[in-house]
Parts: structure tokens; C-alpha cells; sequence
């Protein structure tokens, strides 16, 4: 990644992070619910649990780590909506708890916010980005071919060891196949200024080359 080398204290572990979180909440939630349907959802809102857990302490202690203000983790920084509604969502699954429709309707249309609101923050941060500077740089296709293949394949087809159940696998491919988190830029606005740059050239780049990456990958790995 451009300036990796020149600021590598700060950048190394947001570079770790965004190889690893990807952006399941705005692009892998709609995606498996537009392809696979509501049945699915259950499957990524499950994983969403241990993903959140790992972004609120692990994710934001990593890259205020790097930054000029160390952060201590807490667990109060677990509390925070994204973790709540996870739970909730579970909760209201399982024990097959009514929802008025009033309440279900406006969940429903706030969901359907997501992918718009998502794609409209990606175009903020592609005008940010150096597009003639990063391409030249062999790092950047480096970590863009471990980030959007070798590490998805890799994780789906370890799975399908394990199991050969259809909609779990298609929500791996897709939490793993994904770009890397597009909250991650703001994050670092906030706490690593320094690794700014890198984490949003990377959301950037990895985003333009899911297009192309995520049908290698379900081809690689025989999901469709």
C-alpha cells in the first residue's frame, strides 16, 4: 500500500484490519438478502455478533493504537447500537417474538436505506483517493489480490469441509469476499490521523475490484 513504508508504526495494523473486517453490514447484508432472501439472514446476523465484538474492542483498540491518543479498551465500548440490535435480532428470531407492523414496516424501509446511504459514503472516499498513485504501486495489487481472493477462497473452502449447507456457505463467501470496511476510514479520521490515506486508498480500491474479484471467488469456490 502506498506510504505503508513511510508511516509503518501507524498503518500496519489498520492494514491488518482491513484485510480481516470486511464490509458485511453495508454490502453482505443486502447482497445475501437480495440473492439468497430473508431465510439467510439469520445465518449473517449470527455472525454479526462475534463481528461486532471483534470491531468494537479489537477493531478501534488496533487502530487508536497506532494513533497519538492510546485507547484502553472498556467494555462499556461494547454498548453501542450495532451490538444491541444483533442481539435483539436474535432474540426476536428465536423466540419467535410478533413484531406490530408499524414497527415492522419501519424497520424494513430503515433497512432498505443501508446499500444507498453505504454506497454514498464509498463515493466520498473515492474522491479522496490518488487513483494514478496507488495503481502504479505493486502493494496495493498485493494486498487487493490477498484481501479479494486468496483469503475468501481460502476461507470457503475450508468450510466446505465442515459443512454443506447452502445458504451458510453462500454467507461466508460473502462476508469474506466483500471489500474491506468502509467505517474503517472513519475510524482513523478520528483516532490514527496518520493511516488515514492508506485505510481509505485501501476501502477504495478493494471496493472498484469487488466486481471483478466476488464472481472469481464464487467460481473458485463453486457457489453461486
Amino acid at each position: 500500500m502506498p506510504r505503508i513504508l513511510r508511516y509503518s508504526r501507524e498503518c500496519y495494523g489498520i492494514v491488518n484490519v482491513m484485510v480481516i473486517f470486511t464490509n458485511i453490514g453495508f454490502m453482505g447484508v443486502p447482497m445475501i438478502d437480495g440473492i439468497y432472501g430473508k431465510d439467510a439472514l439469520i445465518y449473517i446476523t449470527l455472525l454479526l455478533i462475534p463481528f461486532n465484538l471483534l470491531f468494537y474492542s479489537y477493531v478501534i483498540q488496533t487502530i487508536r493504537g497506532g494513533g497519538e491518543n492510546p485507547h484502553r479498551f472498556k467494555l462499556g465500548d461494547l454498548l453501542n447500537p450495532g451490538m444491541i440490535s444483533c442481539v435483539l435480532a436474535v432474540l426476536i428470531y428465536f423466540l419467535n417474538i410478533p413484531i406490530p407492523y408499524v414497527a415492522r414496516t419501519a424497520v424494513v424501509m430503515l433497512g432498505s436505506l443501508t446499500a444507498p446511504l453505504a454506497m454514498m459514503l464509498m463515493g466520498a472516499f473515492l474522491l479522496e483517493t490518488d487513483w494514478s498513485g496507488i495503481l502504479r504501486d505493486w502493494r496495493v495489487w498485493a494486498f487487493t489480490f490477498l484481501k479479494m481472493i486468496a483469503v475468501p477462497v481460502c476461507i470457503v473452502l475450508l468450510m466446505k469441509q465442515f459443512t454443506d449447507n447452502a445458504y451458510l456457505l453462500a454467507v461466508c463467501m460473502a462476508t469474506a469476499a466483500t471489500p474491506s470496511g468502509n467505517v474503517i476510514p472513519l475510524l482513523a479520521s478520528l483516532y490514527n490521523k496518520k493511516a488515514y490515506p492508506v485505510s481509505v486508498q485501501g476501502v477504495a480500491l478493494t471496493t472498484l475490484a469487488a466486481v471483478f474479484t466476488m464472481p472469481i471467488v464464487s467460481l473458485l469456490t463453486g457457489i453461486g
